[in-house]
Formats: C-alpha cells, structure tokens, sequence
C-alpha cells in the first residue's frame, strides 16, 4: 500500500517530478489542497463549538412551559368521544 503521509507523499511528489510524471503531481497537488482544506473546516468547526454557548443553555433560554396533553385528546373528553 502506498504511504500516503505527509512524508510519503513529499517522496511520491520527488519521484513524479524527477521522471516526469504530471499527472501524478497535479493528484498531490489536489490532495494536499483537499486536506489543507479539511483541516481548516475543522479547525473552524471546533472553534464555533467551543465559542457558542452550548445547545442545552439555548434549549432552556428559549423553552417555554409546555402542556404534556394534546388539545385533540381534551377536546374528545370533554365531548365524550372516546376517539373510535
């Protein structure tokens, strides 16, 4: 299997270079902007994580006091309806 860490492919991208091989260049040359890339979205990912308020402490600041009963269900006891 082909090595494919940052030295691996630093080697990979020697050989390519030395025998001409363009292609094999320009697929490095994509890889490493793909994980440069990655890197940077989760670098920001787990900023925006660790600087937003978390989403328990929004759930119960937005929350308001809500009736466990459905309004249909009270509505066919008070009709008699037993709802069949």
């Amino acid at each position: 299997m082909t090595d494919l860490s940052p030295q691996g492919r630093a080697h990979l991208r020697k050989n390519a270079q030395s025998y001409g091989d363009d292609v094999l260049v320009d697929v490095l040359d994509a890889l490493d902007a793909a994980l440069n890339e990655r890197d940077e979205l989760r670098d920001a990912l787990v900023n925006r994580i660790f600087t937003t308020p978390s989403t328990e402490d929004a759930i119960s600041e937005r929350a308001e006091p809500t009736s466990l009963a459905r309004p249909e269900s009270s509505e066919m006891l008070r009709s008699g309806n037993k709802g069949l």
